[in-house]
């Protein structure tokens, strides 16, 4: 998926998506996405690892509103 190029996603053990890396050039770093963010839900659907995610992300090639936890804070990701 073009939105997430480069980003480099992993299991964060059944507590949804770690992001371990984002290139800085990437349309995922410019909508907000970091490292060290964790993804929990996508448009709303929760997500408990990679295989829901990928799911998630294929059915709706539109924006993609990630619900991610920063720092212990929720926060909304948006993705054109």
């Amino acid at each position: 998926d073009n939105r997430f190029h480069g980003a480099q996603l992993q299991n964060a053990g059944g507590n949804g998506v770690q992001v371990a890396g984002v290139p800085q050039n990437s349309r995922a770093w410019a909508s907000g996405l970091r490292p060290g963010d964790r993804i929990v839900a996508v448009n709303r659907n929760p997500v408990t690892d990679l295989g829901e995610f990928n799911d998630i992300v294929t059915e709706n090639d539109g924006v993609a509103a990630l619900s991610v936890i920063r720092d212990g804070r929720q926060l909304l990701v948006v993705l054109p």
